[in-house]
């Protein structure tokens, strides 16, 4: 029977042909076997040179694609993008629209108002008969002067006439404080009416909210005619917004406003009767209304983002709508407004974000608000907290807001990732007529006769008629729409499609191709592996070897034999039929303990070792010859010659009676 080759190593050592592993074995078959180009060539390649020069080749081809691949990833890491503008067509939300009369209080009603006496004072003096009474005289003579003495002076120098702090003892000029902390800017010399504007701003809004608003205009009074789509609205649809600058503002925000039809007759059209007879002289010197139009839910900004409408006319704006869309993430920055929406209840824009984020930074740093943001703090007001009035309050306001605008401090408004944006075209007519203006009149007096009765005094002067009504048209001229958006100049599928192209230009490597370089790169980890645990196998099997054999100790016999093993008894009767000493087994002294070095041999060899063929001489059996029928491999090389096993040194047996009856020389079949 013939026996199989002894496995000379693991699995892990041999490769698919049943030959050990080697780098050099590696190298050569994936050289023979892989389909990247040029490899194949420098491993078959019979002369040097040849080598060589594919060698070169190869690594040139490496370089070229290592700095192709680096321009790649270098684009793609850049996040570029790009811009599309595609035309949309669809029924449209009709916007936000927001109506400020550019006369910031009644008359009529501050006049009946008993607070407010430095304010009221500031108005009655900056009356242009109180400012300057020369020019309402018939014998007021440029050359020679008034014969009443009055100066003459130009108009904007009289306002250095007035003096300021007998309005407001605590005024603060901010413009003076930024010439004194910013001497680099722009220093001219103050405009004494910006001054006078700042001041009347200030002392309106030191009063109460509420009569700010009662005794600004309303819209039920301003309203004369409103419909939208041919059908009626009323005033009952505006909600009123506080500035500074135009005290009541009326926001009109209907969600059910959906435009389906573009032109004059599908939008919003407004008659307002502006009541410019109750305007206040000297402090509005204008006729007419500040109209804002923005995306719904915003926050209105009309003294910043409104257009003038004026009286006598009527103006027709006409919009197109542009969408944007912008990439967030790696792209840019860009904000999804969901926080801001929820924290204010409006909806995100720059300006908006920006507007919250100095009135925060104001609260936070001067305790106070700035009167001019009132409606952003509303919405952090408690009781706490009062309008900015002391010099110390307003120079803490005033350095706030320079740092803010200089970008000393700053907050995160970004675009907004969604954003609606309007543009206009205005056209306008001088409207009323003298005939249809006397139909407008007649509608004012239905509703309220003593402002008729005011106004019949002025009846043969019809343009002062007309200065009190105004028309607006606010219409989509077109319901297609701009869709403007950012895309990915390199998207993800390019991007690989371009990196498979520069390693099937270089070096000719496909998908496949590249999973057998990484087939290799698994095969050469697993050698090495496979090479250093063999290593510190053997480096463990030395240094057991070498304990073993520290622990043998030798000892004289006194009987003449020479040195003898320790564990070796004295008598004869521990020597076999050919003189060798035979180890005892005494369990308290451990097992190794007692061994011969020829003994140890055998343990640290393993089970083929050539100390079985010493054992076959009790056992009867001999391992090494094929006759016997037996193979090295198999386990039977510690039975006796009756077939039963033959216990290990350090393993305990039932049978170690029998073992030791044989290795004492006590053979059954007699001898010794």
């Amino acid at each position: 029977m013939e026996r199989p080759l002894p496995r000379t190593g693991s699995s892990a050592s041999l490769d698919s042909t049943g030959k050990r592993k080697s780098f050099r074995r590696l190298m050569t078959r994936f050289a023979e076997k892989t389909s990247m180009v040029g490899v194949p060539y420098i491993n078959t390649a019979r002369f040097w040179w040849a080598k060589v020069i594919w060698s070169v080749l190869l690594v040139c081809a490496i370089t070229a694609m290592v700095l192709h691949l680096w321009y790649l990833f270098d684009q793609w890491y850049g996040w570029p993008k790009t811009t599309n503008v595609a035309l949309g067509f669809s029924p449209l939300r009709f916007p936000q629209v927001t109506i400020c009369n550019t006369n910031t209080l009644h008359k009529g009603r501050l006049d009946h108002f008993s607070g407010g006496g430095p304010l009221k004072r500031l108005i009655r003096d900056l009356e242009p008969e109180n400012l300057v009474p020369g020019q309402f005289t018939d014998d007021y003579d440029p050359s020679t002067g008034n014969p009443t003495n009055v100066r003459r002076k130009r108009f904007v120098n009289e306002y250095e006439s007035l003096n300021i702090t007998e309005y407001d003892q605590e005024y603060f000029d901010v413009h003076e404080f930024d010439n004194e902390e910013n001497p680099d800017a722009f220093n001219g010399t103050v405009d004494t009416a910006s001054v006078l504007q700042d001041l009347f701003r200030s002392l309106f809004m030191d009063m109460a909210r509420i009569n700010r608003e009662r005794l600004g205009h309303q819209i039920s009074d301003m309203l004369l005619s409103c419909t939208f789509n041919g059908r009626t609205c009323t005033s009952e649809m505006f909600k009123l917004h506080q500035t500074s600058e135009y005290g009541n503002c009326w926001i009109l925000n209907e969600e059910r406003f959906e435009v389906s039809r573009a032109g004059p007759a599908g939008g919003l059209s407004l008659v307002l009767f502006l009541e410019s007879n109750e305007y206040l002289k000297g402090i509005t010197t204008g006729y007419g209304v500040r109209v804002q139009v923005q995306k719904p839910d915003a926050m209105p900004f009309p003294a910043q983002e409104g257009l003038y409408v004026a009286s006598s006319f009527e103006t027709d704006i006409a919009l197109k709508l542009l969408a944007i869309e912008r990439l967030g993430g790696n792209y840019g920055e860009c904000n999804e407004g969901a926080e801001f929406l929820k924290m204010y209840k409006r909806t995100y824009s720059r300006r908006a974000c920006q507007a919250f984020c100095l009135s925060s930074q104001i609260i936070r740093n001067c305790g106070c608000f700035d009167a001019r943001d009132e409606e952003f703090a509303m919405t952090r007001i408690n009781e706490s907290l009062k309008v900015c009035r002391n010099r110390t309050e307003l120079r803490c306001v005033t350095n706030t807001t320079r740092k803010y605008d200089t970008g000393a401090t700053s907050c995160s408004c970004f675009n907004p990732c969604k954003e609606t944006e309007y543009t206009k075209t205005l056209s306008q007519r001088q409207w009323p007529t003298n005939e249809y203006a006397r139909v407008l009149l007649q509608g004012v007096c239905n509703r309220d006769k003593a402002v008729c009765a005011k106004l019949r005094e002025h009846v043969n002067d019809l343009w002062i008629i007309n200065n009190n009504f105004l028309k607006v048209n606010i219409y989509y001229e077109d319901l297609n729409f701009n869709n403007v958006t950012e895309e990915p100049q390199i998207e993800i599928q390019q991007f690989l499609s371009d990196v498979g192209g520069a390693f099937g230009l270089w070096i000719g490597l496909s998908i496949l191709s590249f999973l057998e370089v990484v087939q290799l790169l698994v095969e050469l980890c697993n050698y090495f592996v496979a090479k250093t645990c063999k290593e510190r196998r053997g480096r463990r099997e030395n240094d057991r070897r070498g304990n073993l054999s520290n622990n043998i100790g030798f000892h004289s016999d006194d009987k003449g034999h020479g040195d003898k093993p320790v564990g070796y008894e004295h008598d004869d009767h521990r020597r076999n039929d050919n003189g060798r000493f035979r180890p005892t087994f005494d369990d308290d002294r451990g097992h190794h303990a007692h061994l011969s070095a020829y003994d140890a041999r055998f343990l640290n060899q393993g089970r083929n070792g050539p100390f079985n063929n010493e054992y076959d001489r009790y056992s009867g059996r001999n391992h090494s010859d094929p006759e016997s029928g037996h193979s090295p491999r198999k386990n039977d090389h510690g039975r006796h010659g009756d077939g039963d096993f033959l216990p290990r040194f350090h393993t305990p047996s039932p049978r170690d009676d029998i073992y030791r009856t044989r290795y004492n020389g006590l053979d059954p079949r007699g001898g010794r």
